[in-house]
């Protein structure tokens, strides 16, 4: 068994080991989907981004819109619209799981 004094020791010892806690995390470098834009630029894109998903989760109720709309959904399109309007991978699902429970993914 270690005696007292030891213990603190290599207690010091570790301490100068381990570096700060501060020198451990490098900042992170937010990533932006438009890197080139201004902050207002990118708010408006992420509004128009939004929009858009909107206004085709709308066409899947109109019978003349509707396979522009499932396309949309399908090919890609959408997961580059949502994510330019901030939605998470599990957002997406969880809206395209409602649009499939309300049947409208069917011709």
């Amino acid at each position: 068994m270690l005696a007292a004094a030891e213990i603190k020791e290599e207690k010091r010892i570790v301490r100068r080991a381990t570096p700060p806690r501060s020198a451990a995390r490098t900042p992170k470098k937010p990533r932006t989907l438009f890197p080139g834009a201004s902050q207002g630029s990118r708010v408006l894109l992420s509004r128009l981004a939004e929009a858009i998903v909107l206004q085709s989760i709308e066409d899947l109720w109109n019978d003349s819109l509707k396979g522009e709309s499932l396309s949309f959904f399908s090919d890609g399109r959408f997961a580059s619209c949502a994510k330019a309007a901030g939605m998470s991978s599990a957002e997406q699902c969880k809206l395209l799981g409602i649009i499939a429970g309300a049947g409208r993914f069917t011709e």
